[in-house]
């Protein structure tokens, strides 16, 4: 969920995002890169058509 989110963070402003345990996380800009630890997200993303920003 948290990859979904950040990817549709299309501006240049601060993104808040919240996890699944409650935690708020700011981000001051939109994420140049993605990690994923998971294949089936990898191939989410890579679906969202953002395969390129994969680290």
């Amino acid at each position: 969920m948290f990859a979904f989110a950040v990817l549709h963070a299309s501006s240049a402003q601060a993104t808040q995002v919240t996890d699944d345990r409650g935690v708020t996380v700011t981000l001051p800009s939109t994420p140049h890169r993605i990690v994923s630890i998971l294949p089936s997200l990898t191939e989410s993303v890579c679906e969202l058509g953002h395969c390129a920003r994969l680290v």
